[in-house]
């Protein structure tokens, strides 16, 4: 109600005065809050054109507007799911303000979330070098390391990340202290350190007893450890309180035939992974190259945020150059006999 009773306020201050900057931005921003995200686009829309018409706003001042709005856009646009749009705005914010920590850190999250990870890590860690202890970061690069099983940095940063525990609960979304000690449960378990694992899995099972994946983190330690009857109800539990719902895959169905049907040992999936194309540098300021690739020679497109072709071409030196475009988001495409691959490529 409060926040219905500030945008009315904010509606008669605009129609008041001659300089409605601020009130823009403070609508825009609210609207957002309240989901009104069309017209927080249009309040968007005039904070840009009144800041490009303006002779009398100083540099910093401008370009603080300016970034903040950028983010604004670009959390609707990942809201609408339009993730292409939502990269491209949170890094125009980035790029207008690159010493604002929490613009760079949004723009981390937002690749993070859209899968674009090792270019996400790179601003994770630009936030550490001016804010050592963001205790976020340190969260966000513990999952990545954990995901590229690399348990021993997850460990560092998870670590790390509990050194400000209260700021994470504080700030962060309502399952957060669950969510924690899921990630750092996986992580003991991984490390071989079975006894510290079970501890934070139960009491993530304490805080929240619905919570699937501690239910099924549990059930891969005990049926590790071949005691298939508990395995065998933890994964009835995951599956029975929506596990395939709530993550869209069917591993617990599988991980149930493994234990509380064949009862095979390590459940787990097995430590034997394919190189993956990779990129690199990224972001780029001319020469980007592209590693493990099943052959040298291959056709490239590049697109903008837009999805509006705006290179192509063909190269046998597993490079591309990026340096006679704009800064910004490009989708990379790369295509030969057998591979169609894209990668989310910042220019800057």
């Amino acid at each position: 109600m409060q926040k219905y009773q500030r945008l009315k306020k904010i509606n008669t201050s605009i129609k008041e005065t001659s300089t409605p900057l601020d009130q823009y931005y403070k609508r825009a921003n609210l609207r957002h809050q309240l989901n009104f995200n069309l017209l927080a686009l249009q309040d968007s829309e005039n904070i840009i054109a009144y800041l490009k018409n303006s002779k009398s706003i100083d540099k910093q001042k401008h370009n603080k507007y300016l970034s903040n709005t950028y983010d604004i856009i670009g959390s609707i646009y990942s809201e609408y799911e339009m993730d292409n749009y939502a990269i491209h705005y949170k890094y125009k914010a980035v790029e207008r303000n690159p010493e604002n920590n929490r613009l760079v850190y949004n723009l981390a999250t937002t690749l993070y979330k859209n899968n674009s990870k090792e270019l996400s890590v790179f601003y994770l860690k630009k936030v550490l070098e001016k804010w050592p202890t963001h205790s976020f970061s340190h969260l966000m690069l513990s999952k990545y390391y954990l995901s590229t099983r690399d348990y021993k940095k997850a460990k560092l940063y998870i670590d790390k990340a509990f050194l400000k525990e209260k700021n994470l609960i504080k700030f962060g979304h309502s399952n957060i202290s669950e969510a924690i000690r899921v990630l750092r449960g996986r992580i003991y378990y991984k490390l071989n350190d079975t006894e510290f694992g079970l501890k934070d899995l139960k009491y993530a099972l304490k805080l929240n007893p619905k919570n699937v994946l501690a239910h099924k983190n549990i059930a891969i330690i005990y049926n590790d450890l071949q005691q298939y009857k508990t395995s065998c109800y933890h994964l009835k539990k995951a599956k029975k309180l929506g596990y395939k719902e709530i993550h869209d895959n069917d591993v617990v169905n599988k991980l149930i035939k493994s234990s509380c049907i064949d009862r095979k040992t390590q459940i787990t999936e097995q430590n034997i992974r394919k190189a993956k194309p990779y990129i690199f540098p990224n972001p780029v300021k001319e020469q980007l190259s592209i590693k493990n690739l099943d052959t040298d020679m291959y056709t490239y497109n590049i697109y903008n945020f837009e999805s509006k072709l705006v290179k192509q071409g063909e190269t046998q030196s597993n490079s591309v150059n990026f340096g006679s475009l704009p800064t910004g988001l490009y989708v990379l495409q790369i295509q030969n006999k057998n591979q169609l691959l894209r990668f989310k490529v910042i220019k800057n």
